[in-house]
């Protein structure tokens, strides 16, 4: 079984990475599939990736930061609530 590692505070910038993630190809409309094809992943892995169910390669995250479109640092930070 998968562990979920958000609560794990030694994880927290694959969480914040993970979450960036998500929201920038929400953003751009793209389905997890679309994103997996992209970087060459099949869409159930790249669904565990974006539960942060799956711990990645840095070429990977950046791979996928090129897919959406935003810089890999960017990815890696917190985002502030604009709201």
């Amino acid at each position: 079984m998968l562990e979920n590692k958000s609560k794990d505070p030694e994880n927290q910038i694959s969480v914040i990475f993970f979450q960036n993630l998500r929201i920038a190809r929400r953003e751009l409309r793209l389905s997890q599939s679309q994103i997996a094809a992209m970087v060459g992943l099949s869409r159930p892995y790249f669904n565990r990736i974006e539960k942060e169910c799956r711990d990645i390669s840095i070429n990977l995250a950046n791979r996928l930061s090129i897919a959406v479109g935003v810089e890999l640092s960017e990815l890696l930070r917190r985002r502030v609530d604009k709201n």
